[in-house]
């Protein structure tokens, strides 16, 4: 069976100031139909530049990528993209932050109503429904964006690093509802690519774990994550959670040494 996203041999290299910088060489990667998977590297190792290649933000300069059996050259309603910074809009609601991607498709209101209520049931916001970006915490920002990435049912998330600015507790309970939301919607075949730095985030989330040289960039290995779904924040303390983690640090140690 063939992958979903099909990254085949992907290169990119940026003009710097006094050379070229060569951010990845010679990339490949499959990820399955449904599957999610986690980007994990060192620092400047390419991991979000070829989350952007797949979103057809930015162009490799080798290579290509296929999503879906097609090629990729340029940004598509059907590949999501979530960034480290919220992105709400400031002078709209909950409900109109995550029902904006719905009313750009037209969607029927009727239609729009019954997924916006849906997700905001999903995520936690039930109270909030009203209220506007300046009433919410931070992590209450995440959410309305995670609902909102998932409100057009795109077939393709694309993450990057969308925890990253969050305090610990907050970023465990978004792991957490980032968890219960891809069990929700599993039977509609939602394909994940996530970067993260974060190494428990990773095991906790993922179905496999691509990790990455440093640069420039490729895979250095893919390890499948042995954990049934739905899972619970307390696995993180098991012994086989934490031999795994072990593991991948030591391959990106190892890594930063050589």
């Amino acid at each position: 069976m063939s992958a979903y996203i099909q990254i085949q041999d992907v290169r990119k290299s940026f003009e710097g100031t006094a050379r070229q910088i060569e951010a990845l060489r010679d990339v490949n990667l499959e990820v399955q139909a449904g599957e999610f998977m986690c980007l994990v590297g060192p620092s400047g190792c390419g991991k979000s530049t070829l989350v952007f290649i797949v979103a057809g933000l930015v162009s490799p300069s080798g290579g290509a990528v296929q999503v879906g059996g097609a090629p990729v050259h340029e940004p598509d309603p059907d590949r999501t993209v979530v960034f480290q910074g919220d992105a709400v809009f400031p002078w709209m609601t909950v409900a109109q932050n995550i029902g904006y991607g719905l009313q750009q498709t037209k969607t029927p209101k009727k239609e729009q109503d019954e997924i916006v209520n849906h997700l905001i049931d999903l995520v936690g916001l039930s109270g909030f429904r009203d209220a506007y970006p300046k009433e919410l915490s931070g992590g209450m920002k995440k959410r309305v964006d995670l609902a909102r990435a998932y409100a057009t049912n795109p077939t393709v998330l694309l993450m990057d690093e969308p925890f990253g600015a969050l305090d610990a507790i907050t970023k465990e309970k978004m792991q957490e509802d980032l968890m219960r939301l891809s069990v929700a919607e599993a039977d509609r075949q939602r394909t994940v690519l996530f970067v993260t730095h974060d190494l428990e985030e990773a095991i906790f989330l993922a179905d496999r774990v691509a990790v990455m040289t440093a640069r420039p960039g490729t895979i250095q290995v893919v390890l499948d994550i042995p954990f049934s779904r739905p899972r619970e924040a307390s696995i993180k303390l098991s012994n086989e959670f934490q031999a795994l983690r072990g593991h991948i640090r030591e391959l990106l140690v190892e890594e930063e040494a050589s």
